[in-house]
């Protein structure tokens, strides 16, 4: 879960609940990674397809997005 406690309007200002899979990519994001470095990632750590994996890299990322979570 990430809590956001800035005082920037411009900026979200809540919280963000996430699961097991969504915080494995935050986590792999601390550090500048690619969408295939992180979906190789995944494709490591979990049984799933290739195509599946994508699709929460790409989901994941999108949230981020949103809410400005991402530089």
């Amino acid at each position: 879960m990430m809590v956001d406690s800035s005082a920037n309007k411009d900026k979200f200002n809540g919280i963000v609940k996430s699961n097991a899979t969504a915080s494995f990519i935050i986590d792999l994001l601390k550090e500048e990674k690619s969408e295939q470095d992180l979906v190789e990632a995944l494709l490591n750590a979990y049984e799933v397809d290739a195509d599946t994996a994508l699709k929460a890299v790409r989901y994941v990322i999108e949230k981020l997005n949103s809410i400005n979570a991402l530089e």
